[in-house]
């Protein structure tokens, strides 16, 4: 099974694939990303961090309370590894991979 990092050394992807681990660097675009999932059903196992960090995810507001394209860094973390891992995984299978996961 794939698995995917963010922000690891070259020598640490290295060494992880020396052991035997299909490694991969993570696609970070975040619009990219969060329009990828948009797209998609998504379904997930109840969790009640991931849940608040559902709750919370919010878009930057300019300085006349309008809504950005960019969203606010705060309590994302479960919500960037998600992100990371789908769409790293299916853009490199060079289309966008039809998963059932929904959250809400």
């Amino acid at each position: 099974f794939p698995v995917t990092i963010h922000g690891a050394e070259d020598k640490t992807i290295a060494s992880l694939r020396k052991a035997g681990l299909n490694v991969f660097d993570a696609i970070k675009d975040v619009l990219f990303g969060i329009k990828t999932l948009q797209s998609l059903e998504v379904y997930y196992v109840e969790d009640p961090d991931l849940e608040l960090e559902y709750q919370e995810y919010a878009w930057a507001l300019d300085t006349n309370g309008i809504p950005t394209d960019k969203p606010v860094k705060n309590l994302d973390n479960l919500m960037d590894a998600f992100r990371y891992a789908e769409v790293t995984h299916s853009d490199r299978q060079g289309k966008q991979v039809k998963v059932r996961r929904n959250f809400r």
